[in-house]
């Protein structure tokens, strides 16, 4: 996407448009498979849906791996016992997902494992709907902790499962 376009699509995508994507019984039903994603494994997911990039962060190059990545860290997914914290971060305004895992993950999941799953939700965000995009992707994520991250008894909930809308 070039800089004018991204520019405008971060300028005019405002906090309704995330209001408007997921409304709240999405949101619970995103937070219920998050609750079901880490049964049975070692797993901390935080889902963050970002409406929009500042202008200046855009015009300075700033996309949505590097705030995912900034993300990750003002959350604390970094922050759990196991190093088993998983981001999955969307921003609206450029229909982009990424994920960010602490490495407890990332010792074990390749890369091209989390970029089917971020595909996922780019491809079925547009025919499905974001929410229905992200249940599927969260469980691929539950799916990929079963099997690189399995636990036999469930831990606690350091990170929250709700759905985090910035801004």
């Amino acid at each position: 996407m070039s800089i004018t376009k991204r520019l405008l699509a971060n300028l005019f995508t405002g906090a309704w448009h995330a209001r408007r994507a997921l409304n709240r019984s999405e949101r619970d039903a995103i937070t219920a498979a998050v609750k079901s994603a880490e049964t049975g494994t070692a797993a901390q997911i935080r889902v963050v849906v970002e409406p929009a990039l500042n202008i200046s962060d855009v015009w300075r190059g700033q996309g949505s791996k590097e705030r995912a990545l900034e993300v990750f860290g003002l959350e604390r997914v970094w922050d759990t016992r196991e190093n088993s914290g998983v981001l999955l971060y969307i921003l609206l305004s450029e229909r982009e997902a990424q994920i960010v895992a602490d490495r407890g993950f990332n010792e074990r999941v390749t890369p091209e494992e989390w970029r089917k799953v971020c595909q996922t939700i780019e491809n079925a965000a547009p025919k499905l709907g974001l929410a229905a995009a992200l249940e599927d992707a969260v469980n691929q994520i539950g799916l990929l902790a079963r099997e690189h991250l399995p636990a036999d008894t469930q831990g606690d909930n350091e990170l929250g499962d709700d759905v985090r809308v910035l801004k």
